[in-house]
């Protein structure tokens, strides 16, 4: 049997160099898994946020569409307690936490009234609806 030649000055051995490689192949394949796993959760995460703002939006429209008219005709009566009436029960609706009403007349001062029910932390959302 013969020696193996002494290795020169910078050159490394085939048993370390295909261990250099392996490592490479198994890094590289983890590094696409992790790359792939992040940007499936991230599309994951966007869809079901978009899916849930879009129920949300639907949910007020809809509350939009139950409520306006009756609030239309509390505020052109001026009749307060109707008014209050209808805003706590607009209030008490899940998705809605707080309700805040502005009438602007011409000539007068604004004129505020909101309704609050305490709640943990929600989405901050505000729509703007108009009376006919």
């Amino acid at each position: 049997m013969t020696q193996p030649e002494p290795l020169s000055e910078g050159q490394v051995p085939d048993a370390v160099a295909a261990g250099s490689l392996g490592r490479r192949l198994v890094l590289a394949t983890l590094g696409f898994c992790l790359l792939f796993t992040l940007a499936s959760v991230g599309v994951r995460t966007y869809s079901a946020w978009q899916q849930n703002l879009q129920e949300m939006n639907a949910e007020l429209a809809l509350i939009d569409q139950v409520f306006q008219s009756t609030l239309s005709k509390a505020i052109w009566e001026m009749d307060g307690e109707a008014l209050g009436t209808h805003l706590d029960s607009v209030v008490q609706t899940a998705p809605v936490s707080r309700v805040e009403l502005q009438i602007v007349r011409a000539g007068a001062r604004p004129r505020f009234s909101s309704g609050d029910r305490p709640r943990g932390p929600s989405p901050a959302g505000c729509r703007s609806c108009s009376a006919p």
